[in-house]
């Protein structure tokens, strides 16, 4: 194996860990989303005023409070996800994923790495994950 074709391997080997880090945030972010959101759904449920009326007849008042604590609790979590720009950071980290595996797909096609320009794009990938990471997702 001549040396340009050792690089280009060596190159994508190190692209196929970064796509694979990528996967396993998103991976994670997805899971940590779907889960609040199922929170909200289930709590939205059960602190639904026809069914607190319906327990008001039945249970002592003092059991009630419940709902009213589930019901800050569903709020929190609401100004959480909005706040903390956890859906904005899913699409970027899903855009990230399928841009990178296209980069992924032009190393693997081409003839030589200068040709598809891999040392800037792979810098910008790297900036662009570091965002994801690291930065404010709260902002527009």
């Amino acid at each position: 194996m001549d040396t340009l074709q050792q690089e280009k391997k060596e190159a994508v080997d190190r692209l196929v860990i970064k796509y694979n880090d990528i996967e396993a945030f998103l991976a994670k972010l997805a899971s940590r989303a779907k889960l609040l959101e199922l929170m909200v759904l289930i709590l939205s449920v059960l602190t639904s005023g026809s069914l607190w009326l319906l327990l008001s007849k039945k249970i002592p008042e003092t059991t009630l409070w419940f709902g009213a604590v589930a019901s800050t609790i569903v709020s929190g979590i609401t100004l959480y996800i909005k706040g903390s720009g956890l859906n904005r950071t899913r699409v970027k980290a899903l855009s990230l994923y399928q841009d990178f595996g296209q980069f992924l797909a032009e190393v693997r096609d081409a003839e030589s790495l200068h040709e598809i320009g891999y040392w800037s794009k792979t810098k910008m990938f790297d900036s662009r994950i570091a965002d994801l990471r690291y930065g404010r997702q709260d902002d527009t």
